[in-house]
């Protein structure tokens, strides 16, 4: 089982903690299944699961001055210790150390280190800087006080507090372990334990005769602490056992101990507690004096004293050989030391060479870092100056987007993507006599009491934004209960740069109402001008047929001038004709009820037919055909003739002092051309755009003597866009005028 503790000053911060809710960029460096794994997405951050939550024990906590948590394999300080001076980071060292378990680990943050508290805590590894491992160590741990003295809000009781003193007094009377200390060291050699870094942690027996405090500042360093003589001894036989990992002893060092010299063994014994920490053993072990005893010396005179003092030089100098010897070996494997270090130094020197080249090369790169930084300060600079004019801009546009709606006299919606309405103009408030409270944020199927809730309109409204449509001149027909019943036409547009809907209202009842009166108008018209053609097609046709019968009559009696009377009688009946026939088109032409028969046919020959009849019609015209195409066209011949006679009539009509008209015809690869040009009075460049509009007729002085309702070519232009073709003129005041229309040719 895992169980976790966190602690902090702050009651906020530990409540903050709790809720264990954090901002979704947060949690950017973990992977989406770690983070699916352990957190939970709430409201658009990540809450981590009740599950690790439940593990979680969080507390108000002192470091200072509350007692520490126990047996912690991990324990984390981030950033804390920066603001503490030396004196308090010590004290929490001490009770971080006191806190962990054996090999427990301690995580600090990017900026702090262990600083003076190398002897309690020793790194994870080369590459771990911020993990420490818990040394063990034989120094006093911090006392920490009471713990009810500690807890906020409670007073300490007297009497325990009497029962606690007298119970540290006795725990101070017998201390097991310096007692069992004291007895071994009668029967143990002087040692000492030491770590990596050669300073000492632990004493036992009477180390004063190897070891005494150096002059100076107080130091536990075992070469600072060692007697004169045995600190090259001490260095020699400790680098053996660190290199070979196994028991190291030295016997015969000499020693001078206040003029005495005395010979010592000394046993160096490796201890591996871990991985990365590594403590020795040092045993001490006096072999006695060197010095000839004061009663020998007195006795020994003469031969028998001078052979005593030569065996005792004998001895010497073999022990001074012996320890020359040793020596040679020692300074040959010092040398061989110094030489692996040389090299270890030279190669550390050019790697050092090579990590200062690196690092002028990265020096370089970042002075001109620096001046693209500079650059690039400028340029934000100029950018920010930018965003702020075009801040400007986008405000200034806004304002006029909004003097826009407002101004607009239709009803305006401007909706979200859940067809919420985020603002309403002044025209619609007016429209349905609403209130900006009761409409804005508000659904608009909400709006009215639902009156906008038709489903057909949510569908088509719900479908613009996924489906980037638009909405067009629907139509909803509903009785609103604030205005009665009207007819609006509806149109929506999607806004590209934020995901918006514009709603436009059009109130059409009144133009429904018109246009119904209006088609209703039309339908009379169009009965009316049927029976009125009809009714006078009859007397005129009899009428005409009495004015034939009394012209021959007049011709038969000799009588020549009743009989061009009754010619010219007969040529108006004929122009009656024609204007009624021209007003039953136009009625059947707006009720698109125009007989029509579109076939293929030969427009040369009707070109003959129509240019033969015309030329009866005249006697000063002399109507010439240019061109020829051997190809049928396709449309109503009649109609088409009826064009071409149109066009040749009023060529014949505008002419009056000319003496030809040209009738021209060319092909391309689908259409035919065909063009009647006059010699005639034309027409002003200004005009020709509307004269092909119904009842328009050129307001020229000189036309007020040709008559006509200005009907024929606009029945001639429907008759060729009902044909898909076109119809134009070219024409200029005093040069005449050259009407053109094209009719498409039949497929082969």
């Amino acid at each position: 089982p895992i169980q976790l503790f966190g602690t902090d000053l702050n009651p906020k911060a530990i409540a903050s903690a709790r809720t264990g809710i954090y901002p979704a960029g947060a949690l950017n460096t973990l992977s989406p299944a770690r983070r699916e794994h352990f957190f939970l997405g709430v409201n658009g951050c990540y809450q981590i699961r009740k599950a690790v939550r439940d593990l979680c024990v969080f507390a108000q906590h002192n470091l200072l001055k509350d007692p520490p948590f126990s047996r912690l394999d991990l324990l984390s300080c981030q950033n804390v210790l920066i603001y503490l001076e030396p004196m308090a980071q010590r004290k929490i060292f001490q009770t971080f150390h006191y806190a962990l378990s054996p090999n427990g680990v301690l995580l600090l943050g990017p900026s702090e280190t262990i600083g003076t508290a190398s002897d309690l805590f020793g790194h994870a590894g080369e590459h771990k800087r911020q993990l420490y491992v818990k040394k063990a160590i034989s120094a006093r741990t911090v006392v920490v006080g009471n713990i009810r003295r500690s807890i906020r809000g409670t007073s300490p009781d007297s009497s325990e507090e009497g029962k606690n003193m007298a119970h540290e007094e006795g725990h101070w009377e017998f201390d097991l372990q310096k007692e069992t200390d004291r007895l071994l060291a009668s029967f143990a050699p002087a040692s000492v334990v030491i770590d990596a870094e050669m300073e000492i942690l632990h004493f036992r027996g009477d180390t004063n005769p190897y070891l005494r405090p150096a002059p100076g500042r107080a130091s536990l360093n075992l070469f600072k602490m060692a007697r004169a003589g045995l600190d090259l001894e001490l260095r020699t036989t400790l680098s053996k056992a660190r290199k070979s990992g196994l028991p190291i002893k030295k016997d015969g060092i000499q020693m001078s101990d206040q003029g005495v010299l005395r010979r010592i063994s000394v046993q160096v014994i490796p201890l591996k507690a871990s991985a990365t920490e590594r403590y020795f053993l040092i045993l001490f072990e006096d072999a006695g004096t060197l010095s000839t005893p004061p009663a020998i010396s007195l006795a020994l005179d003469g031969q028998q004293g001078s052979v005593a003092r030569r065996g005792v030089k004998d001895r010497r100098i073999r022990e001074l050989e012996r320890e020359l010897e040793a020596t040679r070996e020692e300074m040959r494997s010092i040398i061989e030391e110094l030489e692996a270090a040389n090299e270890e130094l030279h190669s550390a020197n050019e790697e050092t060479l090579s990590s200062n080249e690196e690092l002028q090369s990265l020096n370089e790169e970042l002075e001109t870092s620096k001046e693209e930084i500079q650059a690039s300060n400028e340029e934000l600079l100029v950018v920010n100056a930018e965003l702020q004019q075009r801040n400007a801009q986008l405000q200034e546009a806004r304002d006029f987007a909004d003097a826009i709606v407002e101004t607009v006299r239709e009803p305006l919606l401007v909706l979200d993507a859940n067809l919420y309405v985020q603002r309403a103009n002044q025209a619609f408030y007016q429209c349905f006599q609403a209130e900006p409270a009761e409409t804005e944020h508000c659904s608009i199927f909400e709006l009215g009491d639902g009156q906008w809730n038709i489903h057909a309109l949510r569908t088509l409204l719900e479908d613009l934004l996924p489906a980037n449509r638009s909405l067009l001149d629907y139509e909803v027909e509903h009785t609103f209960p604030r205005i009665g019943r009207r007819i609006m036409l509806l149109n929506a547009h999607r806004i590209d740069s934020v995901p918006l809907i514009l709603l436009a209202m059009e109130d059409i009842t009144e133009r429904k109402l018109a246009e119904g009166e209006k088609q209703w108008l039309l339908e009379q018209r169009t009965e009316f001008m049927a029976i009125a053609s009809h009714e006078l097609k009859t007397p005129i046709t009899s009428l005409k047929g009495y004015t034939q019968i009394l012209h021959k009559r007049f011709t038969k009696a000799g009588d020549e001038q009743s009989a061009t009377m009754l010619v010219k009688m007969e040529k108006q009946q004929d122009k009656l004709v024609n204007l009624i026939g021209e007003l039953l088109d136009v009625t059947k032409l707006e009720a698109g009820q125009l007989a029509w028969h579109n076939e293929p046919f030969d427009l040369d020959a009707l070109m003959r037919d129509v240019v033969e009849e015309a030329a009866y019609t005249t006697q000063r015209h002399q109507i010439r055909i240019e061109g020829v195409i051997r190809h049928p066209v396709f449309g109503d011949r009649e109609r088409t003739g009826q064009v071409l006679t149109n066009l040749l009539s009023n060529a014949i009509k505008y002419s009056p002092q000319a003496h030809a008209i040209l009738v021209k015809v060319a092909d391309d690869t689908d259409t035919a051309t065909v063009g009647v040009q006059d010699f005639g009075i034309g027409i002003a460049p200004e005009k020709h755009e509307h004269i092909f509009e119904r009842f328009f007729r050129v307001s020229d002085p000189l036309s007020k003597t040709f008559p006509g309702l200005g009907l024929g070519l606009f029945i001639s232009a429907q008759i060729v866009k009902r044909q898909g073709g076109r119809i134009w003129v070219e024409s200029n005041v005093g040069v005449g005028s050259t009407f053109f229309f094209t009719v498409p040719l039949a497929p082969l």
